[in-house]
């Protein structure tokens, strides 16, 4: 009969693993702290101040996915990805070709509407009706931003507490190694 011999791994190898770890959980409550903090600068409400109006005529609208105008004044396509914000969906969908509408976009710097991509709304009005405006959106950005704090603050606290308790079972291990020590009188 032929003996098995049974290895474990190695003491070094696992306190180089149990280190790393603690390493890694408590940087991920590190950078959850930081991307929750972050979460509120990028979430500030719209306003006339932060925000530029435009005025344009359709010559294209797109339902795919989401709702997209084109108008002939400008280059870019205006997007509405968030129907929460919408507060009149009878006057959106009721939007035509050859309309006039009015909309207001975030100043997110000079070369914003230079590289082509869509732009998201933050108001629109046509004839004399309110479909997006501020308010509905900044009160989505308000739920979206308390919902960006929760859930990056539990996902904080979660890394914090594995890493927490992967070091107070490290250190334990410490203590009961170097006590083992002491009663055997095997020094290192």
């Amino acid at each position: 009969m032929q003996d098995i011999e049974i290895t474990e791994t190695p003491p070094r190898r696992r306190k180089k693993w149990k280190i790393f770890f603690i390493i890694f959980f408590y940087a991920f409550s590190v950078f959850a702290a930081f991307a929750a903090i972050s979460s509120q600068s990028i979430y500030k409400p719209v306003t006339d101040e932060n925000t530029t109006e435009y005025t344009g005529t359709i010559r294209q609208i797109s339902v795919l996915g989401f709702f997209t105008i084109y108008t002939h004044e400008q280059d870019f396509p205006l997007y509405f990805v968030i129907p929460e914000v919408v507060i009149d969906e009878a006057a959106l969908q009721a939007l035509s070709v050859g309309d006039v509408i009015t909309f207001r976009i975030r100043d997110l710097g000079p070369n914003t509407l230079m590289n082509g991509v869509g732009i998201h709304v933050v108001a629109l009005m046509a004839d004399g009706k309110e479909i997006i405006n501020f308010e509905s959106v900044n009160n989505y950005f308000e739920e979206t931003r308390q919902g960006a704090w929760v859930g990056f603050g539990i996902m904080g606290g979660l890394f914090f507490l594995a890493g927490s308790l992967l070091l107070w079972h490290y250190v334990k291990a410490k203590k009961r190694e170097a006590a083992t020590r002491l009663d055997t009188g095997v020094l290192l």
